[in-house]
């Protein structure tokens, strides 16, 4: 499914429609959707158009893609006001993301499979990618969205073509690239919570049809609200600032290369999560002599070069990543009770290397090999008043992999073709973790001199936690896809895949119990999907129901230890697990200047055995943070005006059932989040040459209190109120 059509076939953008709000607020009890419109200024189409993708590392339509994939348009992105990478689970079934301190760390789940460890050293198991280069830490991929072309959302395993062997899906972030052409466009806005964002781009042309450069920034401020509901209304100052920076060149007909160099800034508060058990302890608006900060830094680049020899492509994708983040706070009370502090980085180096046949030819394959090499650096300490403990930490986790793919597409007719893709992967990994607390009744020394930081306890630390340790996995992946075109309308699909997902450390732990390795998890996925256009192309209609065996399931477990009254937090493997589920997207033009869409994700998880302790096995639980229905409706009218100018008027609703956030307790209401449905309408106008845009918009406009978050020790944190603002876009 796609949306938004605007300006390139790739891109899909999402209804919107204030007139036809009460047709998608009837169909949001249904669940979700995705849509399409013409561009700003541009008279309006009376089918949908072809959406280009780049799926399976080739470009080709959409609907001849035999996976699940929802196509996220770059003007959805710009006038949907989708500001954060984790924004995108507004428009695709069965996915999800939640996230405790904002613009950090967004943790996906597709079709029931993600991270259910928020600690900096564990990795998703749904890849994320920017312009084809994976994105390594979770850490790092709450990056601002501007200037895109499309956002790709592949759902299932992704063992053979994209860069990491990835269990739950990939996604990709595709920036607009150069062309050769000079133009450009500027958008201001100004919101609530005193948000104003300016972001825009220009493109130049340096030499003719041999030279090009596109320049692209974000900046946006805003007084954060506060994530604790017994105190709303209070907020926090932050700033991001975001740089892109792209040189396409065309060195000969048959060479050519894409230089993208991008930086980001982030600066504020810490976004503390409150707590049931003591709410007035973290009352925002409350004096502290500890002022919360979080600074975040990531400047990172890729080169990207390709070759024709002959009728084939020779590909080579080299990136780099760095990301540094300092983070400091306190129990923001009007005495001094408790700091913290943490200082964490990343490192990344990788490079694909791919050689490709034409995709026309009957027979075509893609062969290639990937490596990668990270490096995360951690530190940390706490400390309180007299009376309690003082503790500090600090882990050090190298990881390579290395894997060598292949996939091959044989038409054996017009009708009928299969492909089969293989992958053989090494990972290795490597930790160094310190973890020590000081006896009760000891502190920091000095406040005021900083005294709080990892050495600054006026007593030697108390090693409780330590691991040197060095593992390697192998594992051999592979996905055989037979399809079928049934007529001209109707495409048939089968995908049977193998997913992997390499293991790890508990590189959290805090005691020498909870110290230990994490096998690599498996899953297996059956998939039987239908692709279809109907009435001459204004329908389109796709479907897809699943199955996953999935195996050694790299899960969070949390709880109460008697003896001592603390949270203890493992990360290990459950024995086994299954999800079973079907999708349904829909996207129609009834009218020339009306766009209406739904997508309907429904999914069953269940453990089948996850041995918690010796004597408790919780088999039969919900896997946690995964509702069983997702789903979204979108809506978009354009109202042509007789001075060639037109009136946008656009809505978009989702909706998701109850789901758990603890994978054992899910008795507990307070780890309970209820089934809670989310709307987004819009206003605008655009000038009759297309130049000039303004609009008005309301994001969750029913003011929904919902929690993304809640833990067993008691925190919580919630998503954003309602958002009221308006936005300008120039084009030139």
């Amino acid at each position: 499914m796609q949306f938004d059509i605007p300006r390139r076939a790739a891109d899909v953008r999402f209804a919107r429609t204030l007139a036809a709000m009460g047709v998608a607020q009837a169909l949001a009890a249904c669940a979700g959707a995705a849509w399409a419109q013409p561009a700003q200024g541009q008279g309006a189409s009376t089918v949908l158009d072809r959406v280009v993708v780049t799926a399976d590392r080739r470009e080709e339509d959409v609907q001849e893609v035999n996976t699940a994939i929802t196509v996220i348009g770059g003007d959805a992105v710009e006038q949907k006001e989708v500001r954060n990478a984790g924004d995108v689970i507004r428009f695709v079934p069965n996915m999800t993301a939640d996230t405790t301190d904002g613009h950090g760390r967004p943790k996906w789940y597709i079709r029931g499979i993600g991270l259910s460890d928020a600690s900096l050293h564990m990795t998703n198991p749904v890849g994320t990618y920017v312009d084809d280069v994976y994105v390594w830490n979770a850490s790092t991929v709450g990056f601002p969205l501007f200037d895109l072309e499309r956002v790709e959302v592949l759902r299932g395993p992704q063992g053979t073509l994209w860069g990491k062997n990835t269990t739950g899906g990939a996604i990709n972030f595709i920036s607009k690239k150069p062309v050769f052409k000079n133009e450009g466009y500027v958008k201001a806005s100004y919101a609530r919570f005193n948000e104003s964002l300016l972001e825009g781009a220009y493109n130049a042309v340096i030499k003719e049809d041999v030279l090009a450069a596109r320049i692209s920034f974000h900046r946006q401020d805003a007084d954060r609200y506060t994530q604790n509901s017994f105190y709303p209304g209070s907020t926090d100052r932050y700033s991001e600032t975001a740089l892109r920076g792209q040189l396409q060149a065309n060195f000969s007909d048959s060479f050519d290369g894409l230089l993208n160099v991008h930086y980001r800034k982030f600066k504020g508060p810490v976004l503390t999560s409150g707590s049931r058990a003591n709410p007035s302890n973290t009352r925002w608006d409350a004096p502290s002599l500890a002022q919360a900060t979080d600074d975040l830094e990531q400047i990172g680049g890729a080169l990207t070069l390709n070759k024709q020899w002959g009728r084939n492509t020779l590909t080579s994708i080299t990136g780099i990543e760095h990301f540094d983040r300092a983070a400091t706070g306190g129990d923001r009370v009007p005495y001094e009770s408790s700091r913290s502090w943490s200082d964490f980085s990343v490192k990344q180096f990788s490079q694909e290397l791919r050689l490709a046949s034409p995709k026309e030819d009957r027979l075509s394959w893609i062969v290639g090999g990937y490596y990668f090499k990270g490096k995360l650096d951690s530190a940390s300490a706490s400390a309180v008043l007299p009376g309690s403990v003082s503790a500090s930490g600090a882990a050090k986790a190298l990881a390579d992999s290395y894997a060598l793919f292949g996939s091959v597409n044989y038409k054996v007719n017009d009708r009928f073709d299969v492909t089969t893709g293989v992958r053989q992967t090494r990972e290795t990994k490597d930790i160094d973790l310190f973890y020590g607390s000081a006896p009760a009744g000891f502190g920091f020394n000095d406040p005021s001199a900083g005294g709080w930081y990892g050495g600054g306890v006026n007593r030697p630390l108390t090693r409780r936690a330590y691991q040197n340790e060095s593992r390697a996995w192998n594992d051999f992946t592979w996905d055989v896809t037979p399809s079928y075109q049934v007529n001209d309308n109707l495409r048939a699909y089968f995908r049977f895949a193998k997913g992997f997902n390499g293991g790890n450390f508990n590189a959290g732990a805090t005691a020498q119990t909870e110290v230990g390795a994490i096998n690599p998890e498996y899953l297996r996925s059956y998939e039987l999907g239908a692709k279809s256009n109907w009435l001459d192309n204004r329908l389109q209609v796709n479907a897809s129901v699943f199955y996953y065996d999935y195996t050694d399931l790299q899960q969070k477990a949390e709880k109460v230890d008697p003896a001592t009254n603390q949270i203890i937090k493992t990360f290990l493997n459950a024995g086994s697990g299954v999800v079973k589920g079907a999708e349904l997207e829909v996207l129609a033009r009834p009218a020339r200047n009306l766009t209406l869409g739904i997508n309907l994700g429904y999914q069953h998880t269940e453990f089948t055995d996850f041995q918690v302790t010796a004597a408790k096995n919780i088999a039969g639980n919900w896997f946690n943070r995964v509702p069983r229905v997702v789903s979204n409706v979108f809506a978009d009218y354009r109202i042509a005006l007789a001075s060639g100018a037109a009136v946008n008027l656009s809505t978009d609703w989702s909706y998701r059932s109850k789901s758990f956030f603890n994978a054992e307790d899910q008795t507990t209401p307070d780890l309970i989040e209820p089934a809670y449905a989310l709307g987004n309408v819009s206003v605008g106008y655009t000038t009759a040459d297309g130049k000039y845009h303004i609009r008005g918009y309301v994001l969750n406009v029913t003011d929904k209190v919902y929690r993304n978050t809640s833990l067993i020790s008691g925190s919580y944190s919630y998503g954003p109120p309602r958002v009221f603002g308006v936005s300008v876009t120039a084009k030139f």
